[in-house]
């Protein structure tokens, strides 16, 4: 177990990993995703997920069914907010799934949110998320 290791690229994320060998790469996948992300680049962001991806909600309601469907709803997030961004605060692997707590900033109205995702991952590839969103400010 690697308990409290700052990563130096966000010097605000605390990693903790259990029995995971893949946990550095996944890592690795998710500080891509941030950085597609911020830079609202869809291919890139596109080559982290499985085609069949599956995104769900915090009640479980299936928000993007399969790769296609995820990129349109991040293509019209990005036109309703072009400016914003996101920054993973911490992160914890167990088996095949990772969770981070994200700070999304930057939306058009001024909001913020904090939020909690679970990743379930097939290799290196993102299969699944579970978001947990609150309007902050």
């Amino acid at each position: 177990m690697d308990a409290g290791r700052l990563l130096p690229r966000h010097s605000l994320i605390r990693v903790h990993q259990i029995s995971n060998d893949l946990f550095p790469d996944r890592q690795k996948v998710i500080a891509k995703l941030v950085d597609a992300f911020n830079a609202k680049d869809l291919e890139s962001l596109g080559a982290l997920f499985l085609e069949g991806f599956i995104g769900m909600n915090s009640e479980g309601v299936v928000t993007s069914d399969g790769l296609p469907a995820l990129l349109k709803n991040l293509s019209e997030a990005f036109k309703h907010h072009p400016n914003i961004q996101i920054r993973v605060d911490a992160s914890i692997g167990v088996g095949d799934l990772l969770a981070h707590t994200e700070h999304v900033f930057n939306f058009t109205d001024g909001h913020t949110e904090d939020s909690m995702w679970v990743y379930e991952f097939s290799g290196v590839k993102i299969a699944k998320w579970h978001g947990y969103s609150a309007k902050t400010s």
